[in-house]
């Protein structure tokens, strides 16, 4: 799934849509500068697309076969994976 987010017209008001209708309508309370709010209406709208990323290397990686003797890298490598993937699990959660 892809978001768009296209300025409403009016100062602090977006609309995100897919492809084929709009998602939602976002208003913000004018503290912030157009740049900034921009660039976190980018971060909302990307938020599905980056979810299925990171939802698909962490399959990639649960797959991936690991040698039995880890150093040290690899231990935190590993720690660093089940992080993210309980966040990923606190995510789907909230669905």
């Amino acid at each position: 799934m892809t978001w768009k987010v296209t300025p409403q017209g009016d100062a602090n008001f977006y609309f995100v849509s897919d492809k084929t209708r709009w998602v939602a309508s976002i208003q913000f309370n004018g503290e912030l500068t157009t740049e900034k709010q921009e660039k976190l209406i980018k971060v909302i709208a990307a938020a599905p697309e980056t979810f299925e990323a990171l939802e698909e290397l962490l399959h990639q990686i649960d797959v991936y076969e690991f040698v039995e003797d880890f150093d040290k890298e690899d231990s935190e490598f590993c720690d660093l994976v089940e992080k993210a993937k309980r966040l990923l699990i606190k995510i789907k959660k909230r669905e």
